[in-house]
């Protein structure tokens, strides 16, 4: 909605400033609120050259934050797969897969938004043909 007022020719500049948009200033945060921001913290990363049969199982990790995402980077022009498993008892158990997709130097990404604090989580990446991968955790908050 566009509201227009009539301002008389002869008005003067005191008389205009009531019908302009007010302007605010705003202060930068403080160092305690800019720290408190929620953002991406890797829990772990590596890489190792894959094998096609053996594929690679990562370190577990404890997750501690809610939203828990894996990525995967290889650029060979072949297919990768993740599959990110989570601890439960004393098994390990499939939570999310992704996969097959292509290896063009693009990350690749398996994101879980119900992610348990202080549960261990671990990624599975099977490769089509023997690579070097780059991957990682992270958790944000």
């Amino acid at each position: 909605m566009l509201l227009v007022a009539m301002v008389p020719a002869n008005a003067s500049a005191e008389d205009t400033a009531v019908l302009r948009p007010r302007q605010v200033a705003t202060a930068p945060p403080a160092d305690g609120q800019a720290a408190a921001r929620a953002r991406w913290f890797t829990l772990w990363a590596g890489q190792k050259r894959v094998n096609r049969l053996s594929g690679w199982t990562t370190p577990s990790r404890k997750s501690k934050r809610r939203v828990l995402q894996a990525i995967v980077k290889c650029s060979s022009g072949s297919t990768v797969g993740t599959w990110l498993y989570h601890k439960v008892g004393g098994n390990w158990r499939l939570k999310k897969v992704n996969g097959p997709r292509a290896c063009n130097g693009r990350p690749i990404y398996t994101r879980i938004s119900d992610a348990k604090v202080g549960r261990s989580y671990r990624l599975f990446i099977g490769v089509k043909r023997t690579q070097t991968v780059k991957a990682g955790l992270q958790n944000y908050g």
